[in-house]
């Protein structure tokens, strides 16, 4: 027996065979929206599931999709704790999640007055994702995982870029910032700055070639700007890399370590929040547009179900829900019940 199982990442669909023995139904939705039912099991009435991810603002965001010609249910959960390099998605699927809201200000602002060396810079242009976003100043409105770029115009018309990776509206396990300073004999010293969260070991690089391993980065350096990077390793598994540019000749042709303002985003933590997105009677309803702050998403069960037609692994999440969801002519409806999807695992 196959179950309509697909995967979302290319134009083709590829099938997922159905282990040997599974309890029926396999991928199922016992719910109402707006006290109608709208029961549905993969294999009847044309009742298919598809599986997927996409990237939304660096992000991974999981997908599967439960429905026919007349009904459709999505549900989508952010990856999170973006911080953690070997950390399985599913792993951290359990209880109570949060629903996705957005935050109608900015989530992170930067501007060339920040500096304390602001008098020696004329501009900086900003880029975020290798797109252009402003000049002096930078605001990032979405939350996500952005590779956020600085080319930075010094008051000696000599220009020169420094890039690092913002983590911007998710929760950071361990943070840090790099401080650096040239001495009067022509030495740089570098250092991290990590408060409560101890560092397990610091890779130091001076334009992109390894130096050393020290806590404590001191190096003769030319009278040129030179950028410094420190791969850093946390004693809780968490890995980020800083990057500045330092003055070896103390001129005030330096940048400082802009990751800071990613602590003092003003929004919550987006960290494995979901999505519900519902197409019923030609009408599309979503959680995003409503307020579900009091509402519930609570798994009770989460397993392996196998492999789809690429080798990706695919889960099952068995979830009760109780939530609002709003379609575009702002009409706002209850949707409850139980869902059993399949999802994209790691």
């Amino acid at each position: 027996m196959t179950i309509g199982l697909f995967w979302f990442s290319s134009c083709e669909k590829v099938e997922v065979e159905e282990p040997p023995y599974q309890a029926p139904p396999v991928f199922s939705m016992d719910a109402q929206l707006g006290g109608a039912d709208m029961d549905m099991s993969a294999g009847d009435d044309g009742c298919q599931l598809a599986v997927g991810s996409t990237l939304w603002n660096g992000v991974q965001c999981f997908k599967g999709t439960l429905g026919n010609d007349q009904n459709e249910v999505t549900l989508k959960i952010l990856d999170g704790k973006l911080d953690f390099p070997n950390l399985h998605f599913q792993s951290e699927l359990d209880g109570e999640l949060s629903f996705l809201s957005m935050d109608s200000l900015s989530l992170a602002h930067i501007s060339r007055d920040d500096f304390p060396n602001a008098e020696s810079i004329t501009q900086i242009k900003w880029f975020v994702d290798g797109v252009f976003k402003g000049i002096n100043n930078l605001d990032i409105l979405e939350p996500g995982m952005y590779n956020v770029c600085a080319s930075v115009t010094f008051d000696d018309g000599i220009t020169e870029s420094v890039c690092n990776q913002m983590i911007i509206g998710y929760q950071k396990s361990a943070f840090a910032t790099l401080k650096h300073y040239v001495d009067p004999q022509g030495f740089v010293h570098a250092w991290i700055d990590s408060g409560l969260n101890e560092v397990s070991s610091i890779k130091w690089s001076i334009d992109g070639i390894e130096v050393c391993y020290d806590p404590t980065l001191i190096r003769y350096v030319s009278s040129q700007i030179h950028r410094i990077t420190a791969d850093i390793t946390f004693a809780n598994g968490v890995r980020r890399v800083r990057n500045v540019l330092t003055d070896g000749s103390s001129d005030g042709r330096f940048f400082d370590d802009f990751t800071l303002y990613e602590n003092l985003s003003k929004c919550s933590d987006k960290d494995f929040n979901v999505s519900l997105i519902v197409k019923h009677n030609g009408q599309v309803y979503s959680t995003e547009t409503t307020n579900n702050q009091t509402s519930s998403f609570e798994i009770t069960d989460i397993k392996y179900f196998g492999l789809d037609g690429t080798g990706n692994k695919v889960y099952t999440v068995r979830a009760n829900v109780n939530c609002l969801v709003r379609n575009d002519l702002g009409d706002e409806l209850p949707f409850e019940g139980t869902i059993n999807f399949g999802i994209l695992g790691e």
